[in-house]
């Protein structure tokens, strides 16, 4: 959009003087980050839960994981969800169109607030569950305690960002959003043993 008027889009002089059409959107910076940690012990039973999160954050996804094609082939993904471009026949795509090494693809991955996403997460990011077996005092036996547990890590997350990204690790790395590996969600188990 023509923000200053001139009759034509243009960043100016990049400087805070001179911006010409560009605006501040959005915050990147996580404004309000909470967690919460819940235990619970009940006869030989323990439970523990931590859940972590974002309530209010905005993301400008960058690079080729969220535009797809990136001007060249080297660096270019394409993944089902990039097929959803602008054409003729599809006028109301999520995506514009595709450019391969010209410079109208750098017009297409300005930052914008059609892409402009909603950061906040909920994540359950620890579970334990726990069973302690009574050991018998009457007895002479070398074991104190003996506890059995099953442990889940990065078990869900709720989110409104694009599927493709991690909203706790989509913002970092060097190389654009999406280039770090996601938390993976893991399960063990373990038995603890007091001597």
């Amino acid at each position: 959009a023509d923000l200053n008027k001139d009759g034509k889009i243009t960043p100016g002089n990049n400087t805070l003087d001179d911006h010409g059409d560009l605006s501040i959107i959005g915050n990147s910076n996580p404004r309000f980050s909470y967690g919460i940690n819940l235990g619970l012990d009940w006869k030989n039973f323990d439970l523990s839960v931590f859940c972590q999160g974002v309530g209010k954050r905005d993301g400008a996804p960058s690079g080729n994981m969220f535009y797809g094609i990136s001007g060249g082939i080297w660096g270019s993904s394409v993944f089902v969800q990039h097929l959803d471009y602008w054409s003729p026949d599809n006028p109301n795509a999520y995506y514009p169109k595709p450019y391969l090494g010209t410079n109208e693809h750098s017009k297409n991955t300005q930052t914008q607030t059609r892409f402009l996403q909603n950061a906040a997460y909920f994540r359950l990011k620890s579970f334990q569950f726990g069973y302690t077996l009574p050991v018998e005092k009457k007895i002479k036996f070398p074991i104190e305690k003996i506890r059995f547990f099953i442990t889940g890590e990065n078990l869900f997350t709720l989110t409104k960002m694009n599927k493709t990204f991690d909203p706790e690790t989509a913002f970092v790395g060097a190389y654009g959003s999406g280039k770090a590996y996601p938390l993976r969600r893991t399960f063990s188990f373990g038995l603890n043993v007091d001597l």
